[in-house]
């Protein structure tokens, strides 16, 4: 038989029928493996999906709710209820909210920021359905939820126990920060003999790393919520940072001692302590890199300061080994520029200098941006002065033959100096791009020849470039820096988060064991996924140590938590 007679009485609505059956088997099936219970949702049918949820002994298969948020938009009539249905559904304990589908590998919250509308998603989102699962298309759930609804969500994670009311200090009151739902549901299961281990760790900080991305739900950096995650996650991942950045100071030590010991020699470099600990440091970074090179292609290939990185190893290994004293020169110039550029970048990753690096990029590329559109009228100009400024070679035989003795040498060399710039177009490109910063030096201009037009451009050149370009530039910069300014917390927030985010990427590409793999991720060292903060307590219990193992986070994170929570319930607090 193809379907059990249960399968077929909730196919059709069979009420009666599916009263008798399910006292003796609600959960029998035929060749069509489908559970009964998905038939009856499936179809809408309330009243069936209702009495087979009471039946004693019912087992509540996989893939229910997923299959009621797919229809929950449908519309019904007297037997079917859809939205019904899906109620009831999300009303039984046992169903899980992070169960994937098997059909498109889709989760149920992604159904129901699809299909279902902010109620459904609330609902999910307060049986901790997580943001952080992807589907087939690598989409998180995260992707499509209202700003407002996530908001709400996040302030409902924060919660504030104000303790024994008859204790002054309050030393007892604490706050708990509920991080259960920016994990990906894989993480979430714990090991039974082992409570602080997790059976899979997984990466955390992915939708930290997409708020950073969708402009309207970036604000929540700034939540309590996820800047203490950060905070706490930072400090799980700081020790890395300050080990890459010393690696990075003597790199650089090695580095100006090798130049310094060898820009004035003339021939080959000295084969000594300098260069043969700069060479040794050089191979180790070069291995740092390609092993990031290998992991992580397409972010390694996206990130600037990696190419600062790599342009810098090929310039130190040039300068190692050329022979040429001319090239090596060259070469060292290079080198100390992009290093101190490479150290700027570093030092920026740390809390309280990413805004001024991110003011650095934000200006930089806007201004090259800017000046690529204009960049048509700039080579227009130095063609025009090319053209105007230029000497024939008729012109200076003419030149040279109305010059007396005495004043022959004094104003050949002038000419040749005035004119040496608009010899040829690289000439007077580079020219006109110093002429940008108003060093027009316009008594080395000769305007004689034709007296004219070349007032006229050069007129024209002072206007558009000098007084209108160079302001626009200006004002450019002016608005980028005090938007990023007023913007510095979440700009900071943002910087911090793209960092953690890369660390960890390449951390787990590395397929470490899981036990070194939860030192770098917080969920194995929290119960339940949650943080405790104890703002007024001096000292911890080697129980709190064990449960809580951050103890001090930011006190501006500490007020607004505790404004949130005020705020969510007044009562508490009167």
């Amino acid at each position: 038989m193809e379907k059990s007679f249960l399968q077929f009485a909730c196919e059709k609505h069979l009420l009666k029928v599916v009263d008798f059956l399910i006292k003796r088997n609600p959960n029998k099936v035929g060749r069509v493996k489908t559970h009964p219970l998905i038939l009856a949702i499936e179809n809408g049918y309330y009243q069936i999906v209702e009495r087979l949820l009471h039946a004693p002994g019912i087992e509540v298969p996989r893939g229910v709710l997923n299959a009621a948020l797919k229809r929950i938009d449908w519309d019904g009539g007297h037997k079917v209820n859809y939205q019904r249905t899906c109620d009831m559904i999300l009303d039984n304990s046992r169903v899980d909210v992070n169960e994937r589908d098997k059909l498109n590998d889709d989760y149920p919250l992604h159904y129901a920021v699809k299909y279902g509308g902010k109620k459904v998603v609330r609902e999910l989102l307060r049986r901790k359905a997580s943001l952080a699962n992807r589907d087939e298309l690598n989409f998180l759930t995260i992707t499509d939820i209202d700003h407002d609804v996530l908001k709400e969500h996040l302030d409902s994670c924060i919660e504030t126990h104000l303790g024994d009311r008859k204790d002054e200090n309050r030393e007892n009151m604490f706050l708990t920060f509920d991080y259960t739902t920016l994990f990906p549901s894989q993480g979430l299961k714990r090991s039974d003999s082992e409570l602080q281990i997790l059976n899979t760790v997984t990466k955390e900080c992915d939708v930290l790393l997409h708020l950073t991305k969708d402009p309207r739900l970036k604000p929540l950096l700034k939540h309590p919520l996820i800047e203490s995650f950060l905070d706490v996650k930072w400090r799980k991942m700081c020790s890395l940072f300050w080990a890459n950045l010393i690696t990075y100071l003597l790199f650089c030590a090695l580095l100006l001692w090798f130049i310094l010991n060898n820009y004035k020699k003339i021939g080959g470099v000295n084969v000594d302590w300098p260069f043969g600990l700069l060479f040794a440091m050089s191979i180790l970074m070069s291995v740092r890199e390609v092993i990031q090179m290998l992991l992580m292609t397409k972010k390694y290939v996206r990130n600037t300061e990696n190419w600062i990185e790599v342009g810098l190893l090929i310039v130190i290994y040039i300068m190692l080994f050329c022979s040429s004293t001319l090239l090596r020169r060259s070469m060292f110039s290079i080198a100390i520029l992009l290093a101190a550029l490479e150290l700027l970048f570093l030092l920026g990753s740390a809390p309280g200098l990413s805004t001024y690096i991110v003011m650095l990029r934000t200006v930089t590329f806007s201004f090259v941006k800017f000046l690529l559109f204009y960049a048509i009228l700039i080579i227009a100009f130095a063609f025009s002065f090319l053209t105007l400024f230029s000497k024939t070679s008729d012109e200076n035989e003419v030149s040279d033959a109305s010059l007396n003795t005495t004043e022959l040498p004094t104003k050949i060399a002038k000419s040749k100096e005035n004119t040496a710039f608009f010899s040829n177009i690289y000439l007077a490109l580079f020219k006109t791009l110093i002429m940008l910063t108003g060093e027009f030096e316009t008594g080395d201009l000769d305007f004689a020849t034709l007296p004219y037009v070349s007032h006229f451009v050069f007129i024209m050149f002072v206007v558009l470039i000098a007084i209108v370009l160079l302001n626009l530039l200006t004002g450019l910069a002016v608005s980028d820096t005090q938007e990023i300014k007023n913007e510095a917390k979440l700009v900071a927030l943002t910087a911090r988060a793209q960092y953690i985010s890369y660390i960890e990427s390449l951390i787990f590409s590395l397929n470490f064991p899981i036990r070194k793999l939860t030192w770098f991720c917080i969920g194995p060292n929290l119960v339940d996924n949650q943080l405790k903060v104890f703002p007024n307590k001096k000292k911890r219990s080697g129980k709190e140590k064990r449960c809580n193992w951050v103890w001090r986070i930011d006190e501006s994170i500490i007020k607004l938590a505790m404004a949130i929570d005020k705020q969510r319930k007044p009562y508490m607090y009167s």
